[in-house]
């Protein structure tokens, strides 16, 4: 899920990891056609697809710098109430610095202004709490990511318990 102003898939739930790699490289701010910062939106479509897969329990994790006013939290609040845990990771920095895009040239919203977000690190964990979910910053290694995934409550989906799980597992063949 990728959000801005709204909410869009990038891939259905898949384990195909080389199918969401060469679609996360073409991700970038300007392709969004809204401009914002709803991450109530990803969150609730995130559990769309969970509850399209027949999952009854899972995670969502959160990458954002902030969220708009309280309706990530109560989003992420619903979820947990329906099995989910969402867990966040904060992107950013203590001081903030204006976005650049691939090119590295400055990112500007309507009026030519700046973007110039900063890390809001109370509102993050209030929805990772909410959410049942822990709260990480980024860093440069793959430790709070590790964080954010530990498992430490059982699955009790039923198609997961038997191993029938949706979809289809597909063999690269070239």
């Amino acid at each position: 899920m990728v959000f801005a102003g709204d909410a869009f898939t990038v891939t259905p739930l898949t384990r195909d990891v080389d199918t969401i790699r060469a679609l996360l490289k073409a991700l970038d701010p300007g392709l969004m056609p809204v401009q914002g910062s709803r991450a109530d939106l990803g969150l609730e479509k995130a559990g769309e697809l969970l509850q399209q897969a027949g999952l009854s329990n899972g995670q969502i994790l959160l990458f954002a710098d902030g969220v708009t006013a309280n309706k990530a939290r109560k989003a992420a609040a619903h979820l947990h109430k329906q099995g989910y845990r969402v867990s966040v990771l904060g992107m950013g920095t203590d001081k903030a610095e204006p976005l650049t895009n691939a090119q590295g040239q400055l990112l500007r919203i309507s009026g030519d202004k700046l973007i110039v977000p900063q890390l809001e690190t109370t509102a993050l964990q209030a929805v990772a709490k909410a959410g049942g979910g822990r709260y990480r910053r980024f860093t440069n290694s793959n430790v709070d990511i590790m964080a954010l995934l530990v498992n430490d409550t059982p699955i009790n989906n039923k198609n997961l318990m038997r191993g029938d799980t949706q979809g289809q597992d597909w063999k690269d063949r070239g």
